[in-house]
């Protein structure tokens, strides 16, 4: 979140330099994906995709479901970055069948991303709509799904119902956790508000958006 950006990236920064030294490789794996997600952050593509190479390896070594999985949901994300959609797919299928043989709910909201991203690129968002208030059911304190379902709602044209999704959600801003999901959802929701036209929330998600304006949103 925009309160410790700056400090988390150097903590995965130092994770990753002290994990190549000194922790067992399942713990370097965690820090290499943070470290990952730092560099995602700042847009260093090249990077990205050098250090992609090296925690596809130590999974690889691993050979254990929890890294492999891991490792078709960043080929998957390489694919959409590219605009290759249907190797997108495909990978999001591949990665969620790992991830359900091993029950992590990770992979669970990673394909279903990944769906909603290609369904929203491929033109009709609408059919995605009701997995995304399932998620925001089954995972209240995912902020990220809440705001999907706002984002969604308004590009599908139901404006009212999109409204009052981001109106409460504003309201929450306060009480909720600066996690993982936090910018993104503050950055979804902050383009639900320009869709929507509503302006007094808009101005209390473009405070909510200032720290991040040197950063990449990840979703």
């Amino acid at each position: 979140g925009p309160s410790f950006l700056d400090e988390r990236r150097q903590i995965a920064a130092d994770l990753v330099a002290y994990g190549r030294e000194s922790i067992a490789p399942e713990t370097q794996l965690v820090s290499q994906l943070f470290w990952l997600y730092s560099l995602l952050e700042r847009g260093d593509m090249g990077a990205f995709e050098n250090e992609r190479g090296k925690f596809c390896d130590l999974a690889e070594n691993l050979k254990q479901p929890q890294a492999l999985w891991y490792v078709g949901m960043l080929d998957g994300m390489s694919a959409l970055l590219r605009g290759d959609f249907a190797a997108g797919a495909l990978h999001a299928e591949r990665f969620a069948a790992l991830g359900r043989r091993i029950n992590d709910a990770n992979a669970v909201h990673s394909h279903l991303a990944h769906s909603a991203l290609i369904t929203y690129e491929l033109g009709d968002i609408r059919i995605a709509i009701p997995f995304a208030q399932n998620m925001a059911s089954r995972f209240p304190s995912v902020f990220v799904w809440r705001a999907a379902v706002a984002w969604m709602l308004a590009l599908s044209g139901d404006a009212v119902g999109s409204s009052n999704e981001v109106r409460r959600l504003v309201r929450e801003l306060p009480s909720i956790p600066v996690r993982m999901d936090w910018s993104g959802a503050i950055a979804i929701l902050g383009e639900t508000a320009s869709l929507i036209r509503d302006e007094r929330s808009a101005q209390a998600l473009y405070q909510a958006l200032v720290p991040l304006q040197d950063s990449y949103v990840i979703l």
